[in-house]
């Protein structure tokens, strides 16, 4: 009797009706034998099936897409894809995002049907796919990757260009700005009214007025510049 593999021999345990003759397992780096097929996975493991076959393509990883057959929007109901039991067999889909960056956050929980940019949530809910900075679980959830981040605390999406220098100084540049900018707008516009007015000057309720419009203004000054020194993430 021929050696049998174990994930062979599970396939066979779980469903009697399949036999050694029709199943071709996917070698190590996710590619078939034939060039008709392609490798899937499965709760079984990872096996080699017609192209056409609806299922969730383990060879298409990490470019994608991943999902063969009919897809849900993003905010529509979706069905996650079933890891392989095996724990070298799930290894075997995670490598292909570890060679890249060793420290990749890769569980591949939330590949399901969902559409191009969308990955299916807990819940079996569409998501779109997180931006650039945003706290993240796998990689699947990211416009780009999952990566751990030791300023955070925990791993956060990094865009398609991981390289790019001084995205998240822009970033907080940008945040930055945009509170600085209402608090001076708002310091001008207290400005405008005290000049522009001279006979409303004298009132209590005008003068009430000013104050609180300046309060604010210190408030967004004071937003803006803990929003610069605040840690990640902000």
């Amino acid at each position: 009797m021929y050696p049998i593999s174990f994930t062979l021999l599970l396939l066979l345990l779980i469903n009697p009706t399949i036999t050694a003759q029709n199943i071709t397992l996917c070698f190590g780096n996710l590619t078939c034998p034939d060039p008709l097929t392609q490798c899937y996975f499965d709760a079984n493991g990872l096996t080699c099936q017609p192209k056409e076959t609806p299922g969730c393509v383990a060879s298409a990883l990490p470019q994608g897409p991943y999902y063969q057959g009919r897809t849900v929007g993003k905010g529509d109901t979706c069905s996650h894809c079933s890891l392989p039991s095996l724990q070298s067999s799930r290894q075997l889909l995670f490598d292909p995002f570890l060679t890249q960056y060793a420290d990749t956050s890769v569980t591949l929980e939330y590949l399901g049907n969902c559409g191009e940019g969308g990955w299916c949530d807990a819940s079996g809910i569409c998501q779109a796919q997180q931006e650039h900075l945003t706290s993240c679980i796998s990689v699947e959830q990211c416009q780009g990757t999952c990566r751990r981040n030791n300023r955070a605390g925990f791993p956060t999406c990094i865009g398609r260009d991981p390289g790019q220098e001084g995205v998240e100084g822009y970033a907080r540049l940008r945040y930055f700005g945009i509170y600085l900018g209402l608090c001076l707008g708002l310091c001008l516009f207290t400005t405008l009214l005290f000049y522009f007015l001279p006979s409303f000057r004298g009132r209590r309720s005008f003068r009430v007025t000013l104050v609180l419009i300046l309060l604010v203004a210190c408030a967004f000054l004071g937003y803006a510049i803990w929003w610069e020194a605040a840690p990640w993430p902000f």
